[in-house]
């Protein structure tokens, strides 16, 4: 079943590094640390702006970044970039991909030399079951499998044509955006097939 492959992706980042998803499933890291940081760093370098994308390779001091626009780039890092992972300070070999298709997303942060002075890593997901669905404001509410804690979350607009693959009781696996906006979902079987059956009744 394809919800296995979310699991092991889950678990792997349970244990690989310093900051990651706990035993609670679903965990929504506060994010005071990397914003001072931030401010921080514009105070030693001046303005920085950042350029998002997933993070696709990892090794030694470089990172091989997916832009949102498709450009694949190399960067090599210096040793005094700030390593951020899912909120805390971390080491760069903590963002290698979870697992193949499971990838850290980034918000590198550069100088206006082009520097890069901050690396922010982003893998926060879980496993939930859809309690109620409204496309027309946009949102999800779903409660964690394991904490049963219930998140009200946005929806990525860029799901919106997807979103009919969910309904109140299916099961899925979420990942989350810096703004924990849906950024991704991925439909246990079980719950894909009883869906398809209803459109097709």
């Amino acid at each position: 079943m394809k919800i296995r492959v979310y699991v092991v992706a889950l678990m792997t980042l349970m244990v690989t590094g310093p900051a990651k998803a706990t035993t609670s499933g679903l965990l929504l890291p506060a994010r005071t640390e990397v914003t001072a940081e931030i401010t921080r760093c514009q105070e030693l370098f001046g303005p920085l702006v950042f350029r998002e994308g997933e993070i696709l390779e990892v090794d030694g001091d470089y990172i091989k970044v997916a832009g949102n626009h498709g450009v694949v780039e190399t960067l090599k890092l210096t040793t005094d970039c700030q390593i951020f992972v899912n909120g805390r300070q971390g080491t760069l070999s903590a963002l290698r991909p979870v697992a193949p298709g499971f990838s850290f997303m980034i918000r590198l942060y550069v100088d206006q030399q082009g520097v890069p002075r901050l690396v922010d890593g982003w893998y926060i997901g879980g496993l939930v079951t859809v309690i109620a669905i409204s496309p027309q404001e946009n949102f999800l509410l779903v409660q964690a499998l394991e904490s049963n804690r219930v998140y009200r979350l946005l929806i990525s607009q860029a799901l919106k044509e997807e979103t009919r693959l969910l309904a109140p009781g299916v099961t899925c696996f979420l990942l989350l955006d810096w703004e924990t906006q849906v950024r991704k979902f991925f439909v246990d079987e079980i719950s894909l097939g009883r869906i398809k059956r209803e459109f097709s009744e």
